[in-house]
């Protein structure tokens, strides 16, 4: 319910469309999954916030708006994610690719709910929390042994 799936590209058009994407400022994500998509990129908009952008073999654009990895807490909690199909003819028509839009549109495209995240950790803010829970949780058990 956080992706969009609505719009559609000529699949002679998908190494053209990546390509463009890369011209824009789009980079590979590094954490991608494969999905069985052509290809997956993505494109920070704002610190908190990256357009998500992955076109499968038939031409269909999955595309979410989600806060970017660097705030893995954020990044996979999928309440922070929503759909940006108000944003996607815009870059599409910018990159000059054609393309459908697959009816019927559903209600979490045409009134995504936006809930962004409220001071989200960073990874490295993440790891040194851990790393001093594991040494607290080790002196703990030291003085247990006494």
């Amino acid at each position: 319910m956080h992706h969009c799936r609505c719009f559609k590209i000529n699949a002679k058009d998908i190494q053209v469309c990546r390509q463009k994407l890369l011209e824009l400022g789009f980079e590979p994500q590094i954490t991608e999954v494969n999905h069985g998509q052509v290809f997956g990129l993505r494109k920070k908009i704002f610190d908190l916030l990256q357009i998500h952008f992955k076109v499968m073999p038939n031409g269909i654009i999955e595309s979410e708006l989600e806060p970017p990895p660097e705030f893995p807490g954020a990044h996979l909690n999928d309440i922070h994610s929503y759909p940006p199909h108000e944003f996607l003819p815009g870059v599409l028509d910018h990159i000059g690719i054609n393309y459908k839009i697959i009816p019927p549109v559903p209600n979490t495209c045409r009134l995504p709910k936006i809930i962004d995240p409220k001071k989200p950790l960073k990874w490295w803010e993440i790891l040194i929390i851990g790393l001093a829970a594991v040494g607290i949780g080790y002196v703990v058990l030291q003085l247990l042994r006494k």
